[in-house]
């Protein structure tokens, strides 16, 4: 365990992690530095990095400004661009809606500006506006791989037929989020997806998305783990549901 402590959160936050922010550096801070960073980020089945994405994903969707600075700036030390993370703060627009994806977005930006005048790091250059002619096309054809039908998880909205919203979200999400820019791996986005749905109860959307990431080649123990990663910031009566859909979608040993 103190071998996965030094492996996992000192390189992060120093010897007291998050926990010993505010109570100081007594036997609960110690003993939730030992279960949070050992029990939790010190399994296998996951890389750091990737479930350091998946924390940010979460306390975004979350809107938990306490701490999701801090894990900005770890995934920041972790390797994460800051553009990267600016396009994980507009994933979380298809599950949290718009306001709570700008907001999150707000609070990196807040990091990346104090990073910058810590370290001296350039503003990443901006990418075009230009938006491609073809990005329907290109989304209808990510939401067939994902999904097995090109309106992805939209393809059971109760609208008339011939709304154009459907239209409009498909490019929207796996248009936009999951081709304009591509910054992100999609399996990374697919995973985070899955744990911002678990984090706010949103279990059908949660179990839809882990058939797109069997779909996609992802392993089932990365799945596994996101959920259990989730268990620390949706608590864990939803990450057992979400194991239980997961057990549905995917059994053990498929």
């Amino acid at each position: 365990m103190d071998e996965a402590l030094e492996q996992v959160q000192y390189p992060l936050f120093g010897k007291w992690g998050l926990i010993g922010e505010k109570g100081g550096n007594d036997i609960y801070a110690d003993r939730c530095s030992v279960y949070i960073f050992g029990q939790y980020y010190g399994r296998d089945g996951l890389d750091l990095k990737t479930r350091g994405l998946l924390v940010v994903s979460a306390l975004g969707v979350l809107m938990r400004e306490g701490v999701l600075p801090t894990w900005t700036n770890a995934c920041r030390n972790l390797g994460w661009t800051e553009d990267q993370l600016k396009e994980l703060g507009a994933v979380i627009s298809h599950v949290g809606g718009f306001p709570v994806s700008r907001g999150s977005l707000m609070m990196m930006d807040e990091v990346f500006e104090k990073r910058r005048k810590m370290t001296g790091e350039q503003v990443a250059e901006v990418g075009s506006g230009e938006t491609r002619r073809d990005l329907y096309v290109a989304a209808c054809e990510t939401a067939q791989r994902l999904f097995g039908n090109p309106d992805g998880d939209f393809d059971d909205v109760a609208l008339p037929e011939g709304d154009n919203f459907r239209k409009q979200m498909v490019t929207w999400v796996f248009g936009y989020l999951f081709n304009e820019r591509n910054l992100i791996p999609e399996r990374a986005k697919v995973l985070s997806v899955i744990v911002m749905s678990t984090v706010i109860g949103r279990i059908p959307m949660a179990k839809r998305w882990m058939g797109a990431a069997q779909r996609i080649g992802l392993k089932r123990v990365e799945v596994q783990e996101s959920l259990l990663t989730a268990a620390l910031y949706g608590g864990w009566p939803t990450a057992a549901e979400a194991l239980g859909a997961l057990a549905e979608v995917w059994p053990l040993g498929d």
